[in-house]
């Protein structure tokens, strides 16, 4: 994948005050680790450009949640190959627009 230069290379920085939201965010503290155990794909993603593809639809639903209250989480987009097949690898070939359905969004109440 470098050789093919597929691969990019991306700073590989924790956000402390980030990590100390997750850790504010819920007192289940499975989910605590959950979140934490994944912040890398989302601090990744802050540095780089804001996409995430992962395959834990459970994490993501923890990171919309906390969206309400730490919005920068607003701006990333969350993409599950597995879910989405086809249209996940065509969204991502053809430049990976942001799509709010793809983002990073609290659960709709209702």
């Amino acid at each position: 994948m470098f050789n093919l230069r597929k691969v990019r290379p991306v700073p590989n920085e924790k956000d402390e005050q980030f990590r100390e939201a997750i850790r504010g965010h819920s007192s289940d503290a499975g989910v605590v680790e959950a979140m934490l155990k994944d912040a890398h794909s989302i601090e990744t993603a802050r540095s780089s450009d804001r996409r995430v593809a992962a395959l834990d639809e459970t994490v993501r639903g923890h990171f919309g949640r906390m969206s309400a209250t730490y919005s920068s989480l607003l701006q990333i987009a969350w993409v599950n190959p597995v879910l989405e097949g086809g249209t996940c690898i065509e969204w991502l070939e053809s430049g990976a627009e942001e799509e709010p359905i793809r983002q990073l969004r609290p659960p709709i109440v209702g």
